[in-house]
């Protein structure tokens, strides 16, 4: 018995000592810490709606009225400018919308989230804009301090440190931080609608209209709205779909863009939107702009973007109602398209860096590349609501010119940002 004592006792000094090594394990990483910022909900619902006008320092979501232009500053509200003389834009005043990234306008309503709710807001006097209905607590959240303050954003700083091997953080990656400095699953954290540039009508909204139907989309959930007399909250279809990014609304339908393909929503019944037909792709960053019997996609895998596809696809939306798929007709490469826009047969796709592209849609089928201008910057075209102008957003502001059918464009102003 005691020669076997002496060889067990051997292993179990080699157990431990293997133990102690573990305990040490140290890896040294580099993330993006985010840590949350906490406010009181009800101070933050009663800020003033108007302000004397301000610099634009981080522009967003952008939309072009017959005499109006808006200008989102992520996270703050929106910037209104007088665009009665197309040749000088002129900023008058500013709304404050707490935490807003994401808005749409339909007439003279803006509709917009201001992080846990959704508001509307009447601009048919743009001197006056003024707040009309509030849905508070759309966004759910049980984020609190130890003060019962709620989430309202986050502060984002680049780390490299050294931690314990069985440390949760991820590599690579954004990780959220509590008060406490505890990490928060990022599930749970509410969601962002973050999105930029829109138009009248753009290609990259998180909201659509439909008569008195507001819908709204985040990543993965599909928020329906009533505005006939105050927004009301329809439904809220929790889990919808996943890597949703814009809605477009034709024809009593929704048109969702998502990271791996393009959704039909039917929604003859606006209380129970029904999936009923798909288009898949690989993953990637895809606006997506219905047209007559055709459905243009663009794939982007330029920055953050997955994936290594950088396409227009010509989708066919006159297949059978019984065939959920539907199928690409024409896949047509690409440099790194962004927004698209549609004026009388053509179609223009903005390719951000590298420039602007014209098609010639005459057959809505059968897309055929007519001119490309390299001397813009173009992350979304939007047409002009009653005048021919066609307007750029690129990195140093909102470009206007006139529509002359060409791309040999004539520039008419700018506003920077």
């Amino acid at each position: 018995m005691k020669k076997i004592a002496l060889l067990i006792l051997p292993m179990v000094l080699l157990l431990v000592s293997c133990g102690k090594d573990l305990d040490q394990c140290k890896n040294t990483i580099s993330y993006t810490k985010a840590t949350a910022i906490y406010d009181n909900l009800e101070s933050l619902r009663a800020t003033p709606l108007i302000e004397s006008a301000r610099q634009i320092e981080n522009a967003g979501k952008i939309y072009v009225g017959e005499d109006v232009l808006l200008i989102g500053e992520e996270g703050k509200g929106i910037h209104v400018f007088d665009n009665r003389t197309k040749s000088s834009p002129s900023n008058t005043i500013f709304l404050n919308i707490p935490h807003n990234k994401e808005f749409f306008v339909e007439g003279t309503i803006i509709y917009a989230e201001s992080h846990y709710d959704f508001v509307s807001i009447d601009i048919s006097d743009v001197t006056a804009p003024r707040l009309t209905s509030r849905a508070e607590n759309i966004i759910l959240t049980d984020l609190t301090d130890a003060n019962d303050r709620v989430l309202v954003g986050f502060t984002y700083e680049d780390v490299t440190e050294t931690i314990d091997c069985d440390t949760e953080i991820i590599a690579n990656d954004i990780n959220f931080f509590d008060w406490n400095n505890n990490l928060i699953p990022a599930s749970t954290v509410p969601s962002s609608f973050a999105g930029s540039s829109a138009g009248t009508i753009g290609t990259v909204n998180r909201i659509a209209v439909a008569g008195t139907s507001v819908f709204m989309v985040s990543n993965r959930d599909l928020y329906v709205f009533n505005d006939f007399n105050g927004l009301e909250l329809l439904t809220a279809e929790r889990g919808f779909d996943w890597g949703m990014e814009t809605v477009y609304h034709s024809d009593g339908q929704l048109f969702i863009g998502k990271t791996n393909g393009m959704t039909i929503v039917d929604i003859s019944d606006v209380s129970a939107p029904q999936r009923i037909r798909e288009y898949n792709h690989p993953e990637s960053c895809d606006p997506v702009l219905p047209h007559e019997t055709v459905a243009y996609v663009t794939l982007r895998s330029e920055g953050s973007c997955p994936g290594d596809l950088d396409v227009l696809d010509v989708v066919d939306l006159t297949g059978s109602g019984n065939n959920f798929s539907l199928n690409e007709l024409q896949q047509i490469p690409m440099d790194s398209p962004y927004g698209m826009t549609i004026s009388e047969n053509f179609l223009f796709v903005g390719e951000g860096t590298n420039g602007l592209k014209m098609f010639d849609i005459t057959d809505p089928q059968a897309p055929v590349l007519v001119a490309t201008n390299r001397e813009v910057e173009a992350y979304d075209v939007i047409l002009h609501p009653t005048e021919n102008i066609i307007l750029i957003a690129g990195p140093n502001g909102l470009e206007q010119y006139e529509d002359n059918g060409s791309l040999d464009l004539s520039f008419l102003s700018s506003v920077s940002y």
